[in-house]
């Protein structure tokens, strides 16, 4: 089951993707992390394959583009790898509350895994 979502950081509309799994509460959730100049569905849409298996698995996901990216607010310019970091800890947020999810893994592709790293609470 896919959705989409959006929620706010710093003023700005972040908008993304909900993949649930089809029955039950999910095991756990994954953030997928886009590179700086990729979008949330990935190269070759590689996170958007990733989302819908991983619901296949009981795994509940969230794919969304950094602010500047893709389909949320602000500039491309205006952003680096410390908003994007700050979106994903959004994004965290956001997935653990409206998921109620104890279990969250942090998954990125090219600077997305900077970002992740970043993101560790």
């Amino acid at each position: 089951m896919q959705e989409t979502l959006q929620f706010t950081c710093n003023g700005l509309t972040v908008r993304g993707v909900l993949h649930r799994p089809e029955t039950g509460a999910p095991r756990a959730g994954v953030l997928l992390l886009h590179g700086w100049g990729g979008t949330r569905s990935g190269p070759h849409r590689i996170l958007h394959s990733a989302g819908e298996r991983l619901a296949e698995k009981g795994f509940a996901s969230l794919r969304f583009d950094f602010r500047g990216r893709g389909d949320s607010d602000g500039g491309v310019l205006d952003h680096d790898l410390n908003s994007m970091i700050e979106d994903a800890k959004r994004a965290a947020d956001y997935a653990r509350a409206e998921l109620e999810l104890r279990t969250l893994y942090l998954v990125g592709i090219c600077s997305g895994g900077e970002v992740a790293v970043g993101a560790m609470h």
